[in-house]
């Protein structure tokens, strides 16, 4: 299998970064679009969680034009932050 999660700018040296963990909202599609990557990338030898494809995708974005970053902004649903609220019955 082939390990794209190692950062190859790291230096050897440098102290390993530590996990924070982050809790967003998503619409379904998107989990639906990330599982989709991950099938897709495990065909070719890429073994990725969810994280690393988010990471990824990441990295992906911070290469793009402010053009292009500003029409991806226009092409995704804008959703409301924060939890849902509960319903009380």
């Amino acid at each position: 299998m082939k390990d794209i999660a190692r950062n190859s700018k790291r230096s050897p040296l440098r102290k390993k970064e530590g996990v924070v963990r982050a809790t967003f909202s998503l619409p379904g599609s998107a989990l639906t679009d990330i599982e989709a990557i991950r099938k897709k990338l495990a065909l070719d030898g890429y073994i990725l969680n969810k994280s690393e494809v988010v990471r990824v995708g990441l990295a992906a974005l911070d290469t793009l034009s402010e053009r292009h970053i500003k029409k991806a902004i226009g092409d995704i649903e804008r959703l409301k932050a924060g939890r849902p609220h509960s319903k009380e019955h």
